[in-house]
């Protein structure tokens, strides 16, 4: 369900499982692109991709492929306005997974974790790939270092908070999500 409605708009249609059969169509409640998947999948995905496509001894994926996944495709110029910025959470892409550039400002950019804390600690800034995932009420994020292999993984649901209203500090993000994957860089 929705976490923060507007009210001013009708929706198109209406979600509702009292209708729904299963194992029909799901698009109507779905994430883009249609997976649902729990942090323990997600985790085995994260590592077929550090492992160059393989899992468990078994080949997915070439590593040919996975660079290519995961290599720039896009780069987000704000001279040229060449692409949606999202509020600054877009910086750069390759084929489906998010690359994360460290651009911060105060409410803007796609940094992860809070540089101050990275610094005390003598870490760099984290780089990683990934995907953010954001929908009824769900706000999650899957990003990794391909070059350390460190990776994190979070799901947030049900803040009871409005993310537009509570926006990060140095980021795009919410609040919380920068607390969240600061607090986990801290751990490794």
């Amino acid at each position: 369900m929705a976490q923060v409605d507007d009210f001013r708009t009708k929706p198109l249609v209406k979600r509702s499982l009292d209708n729904y059969v299963p194992g029909t169509n799901a698009t109507l409640s779905s994430p883009q692109g249609g997976l649902r998947i729990d942090v323990l999948g997600l985790a085995r995905i994260m590592l077929m991709l550090m492992n160059q496509g393989e899992m468990d001894g078994r080949h997915f994926l070439q590593p040919a492929s996975v660079r290519a996944l995961l290599s720039e495709q896009w780069h987000y110029d704000k001279n040229t306005h060449n692409g949606d910025d999202y509020h600054g959470l877009f910086q750069a892409w390759g084929l489906g997974f998010q690359r994360f550039s460290d651009v911060s400002a105060p409410h803007y950019g796609d940094r992860l974790v809070d540089m101050l804390v990275a610094e005390v600690k003598g870490k760099p800034a984290f780089k990683a790939v990934g995907h953010l995932g954001f929908a009824y009420g769900l706000q999650s994020g899957f990003m990794f270092d391909p070059a350390t292999r460190n990776g994190m993984i979070y799901v947030i649901s049900g803040v009871a908070a409005d993310p537009e209203k509570n926006p990060g500090r140095y980021s795009s993000l919410s609040l919380w999500e920068e607390q969240i994957l600061t607090a986990l860089y801290r751990l490794f």
